[in-house]
């Protein structure tokens, strides 16, 4: 049976495409141009959301969610501020809002897949887009990205012990992480916190709460 976001896809009678890993990782954008042609010769419109939606337009749904913060950071003196990063456009709208409203908070993005000078590239290509396509009158460097590796893991969505650990805890307050990019992110930040002399920081909760019903069994194997 289908769970997460496949039953929601399901549900709206969605039509599925199924590719291989191998496929997904080298020319996932070569098909999904492939299916908006065949779409469009049809007569239809097909409107293409790159991985993690992460683009220049993506990227400003966080650039605003900076903006947001902004103020409560400089009232509330907030150090830090701590994201997943699984595609880059999260933190590159965070970062895009960091430089726009000149924002005086570190922040620090924890990688749970990939590697880090892979993201630094992403990043640093959506943030250029954005700054070109939006006449953004700033400028993002290599130095100003802080990403954290360490907690990948095994892999991408392959949760670890002390992961789960830090979920099944986090869970009694209240706050449900998923495996796959929270559960990783916060545990990262946690380890991170032992050693910085940050007092007050954020920490962004980027949802994914369907893909946690994916992993029961594996929640439930490991034993505190």
């Amino acid at each position: 049976m289908p769970t997460g976001n496949i039953l929601i896809d399901r549900l709206l009678n969605a039509q599925i495409t199924y590719i291989s890993t191998k496929q997904y990782e080298d020319h996932r954008t070569e098909i999904m141009n492939r299916l908006a042609q065949k779409l469009a010769r049809k007569g239809e419109k097909a409107y293409i959301v790159p991985e993690g939606g992460s683009n220049e337009i993506g990227a400003l749904g966080y650039l605003n969610c900076m903006r947001e913060m902004a103020g409560f950071i400089k009232k509330e003196k907030i150090n830090a501020v701590y994201c997943a990063v699984g595609s880059g456009g999260t933190y590159a709208g965070l970062l895009l809002g960091k430089k726009l409203l000149k924002v005086d908070v570190d922040l620090n993005g924890v990688i749970i897949c990939d590697t880090v000078p892979y993201f630094t590239e992403k990043i640093l290509n959506i943030c250029e887009r954005a700054i070109s396509r939006f006449n953004m009158k700033i400028k993002i460097e290599q130095n100003d990205i802080n990403l954290i590796d360490g907690y990948v893991g095994q892999g991408y969505a392959i949760p670890y012990q002390e992961e789960v650990e830090i979920i099944k805890r986090v869970a009694k307050t209240g706050i449900i992480l998923e495996p796959v990019y929270t559960g990783k992110t916060f545990y990262g930040m946690l380890q991170q916190l032992k050693v910085k002399k940050y007092k007050k920081v954020i920490f962004i909760h980027t949802g994914g709460l369907f893909s946690i019903f994916a992993f029961n069994k594996i929640l439930f194997s490991y034993r505190n």
